[in-house]
């Protein structure tokens, strides 16, 4: 995933606080250190604005890597999305076509079943893939680079 390519599909809200700060890079700091040191800002923003509950469920479900969303970091979503709470990202038809998928459906069976697009029942299940094997890469990476650390 590009890192930029989930600003093309950023939430639309109606007079988000987030949207009055001059700065929008401040919601995406660079490195552990800088966001430690204004965390607490930016949740007392978040934390302050009617959205806060939308803009944290956009990210979880997105998946959304990097800033600040909801008063939430990229590092505390990322603790919050495992297999057992997928059922509390995933909402309405996306989670229908995950849990048909568990039970061996196709997506084009997904799709005549729950009368939706074969299109749209193909790319949840690519992304929800997609996701999946991202996290077993990284697993193995991390595997791999502490090897040599005994």
């Amino acid at each position: 995933m590009n890192p930029f390519d989930f600003f093309v599909d950023l939430p639309r809200f109606a007079n988000p606080i987030c949207a009055t700060i001059e700065d929008k890079d401040l919601f995406f700091p660079e490195g552990p250190k800088l966001e430690a040191e204004i965390l607490h800002q930016l949740k007392a923003i978040c934390h302050s604005c009617s959205h806060e509950k939308e803009c944290k469920e956009y990210a979880l479900e997105k998946q959304i890597p990097y800033g600040v969303f909801g008063g939430l970091s990229a590092t505390e979503r990322n603790a919050l999305i495992d297999e057992e709470n997928k059922d509390n990202i995933l909402k309405g038809m996306a989670l229908k076509v995950y849990k048909l998928h568990q039970k061996g459906f196709t997506a084009n069976e997904i799709a005549d079943k729950l009368l939706t697009s074969r299109s749209y029942a193909r790319r949840v299940l690519k992304e929800l893939l997609a996701t999946e094997q991202g996290a077993v890469l990284l697993h193995q990476q991390t595997k791999n680079s502490s090897k040599g650390l005994g």
